[in-house]
């Protein structure tokens, strides 16, 4: 009996399902900036055919931008833009889009030929 565990383990072991493969591919950019190293976790949402922005994601609400997650900014020292103070740690990132914003960026796009 004591022969027969080690077989039936491993075909125990073969029998396993493999782990699903997420449809939101996880992303990590990081960037030096002086003395400050910057990084941007996140899981890269995919569209699959959805419309996203004004269905998904609805114009003038707050929504946290990523897939499964929100998206983090983790800075490691203090950082100010414009008049905005961000601490040395992680922050979830939060988002307001208005459709005019979208609209007005597409627009500036396509007008510098970045898309068609």
């Amino acid at each position: 009996m004591v022969q027969l565990l080690p077989a039936v383990a491993l075909i125990a072991i073969g029998f396993q399902t493999p782990p699903a493969v997420k449809l939101s591919q996880h992303g990590t950019v990081t960037q030096q900036v002086a003395a400050t190293t910057i990084t941007v976790d996140y899981n890269r949402p995919v569209a699959r055919g959805r419309d996203l922005f004004g269905a998904l994601v609805p114009y003038d609400r707050v929504w946290c931008p990523g897939a499964d997650d929100c998206t983090t900014l983790t800075v490691s020292t203090d950082i100010t833009i414009d008049d905005l103070t961000a601490a040395a740690k992680g922050h979830d990132m939060e988002v307001e889009e208005a459709a005019d914003n979208i609209h007005n960026a597409a627009r500036e796009m396509k007008q510098a030929g970045k898309i068609s």
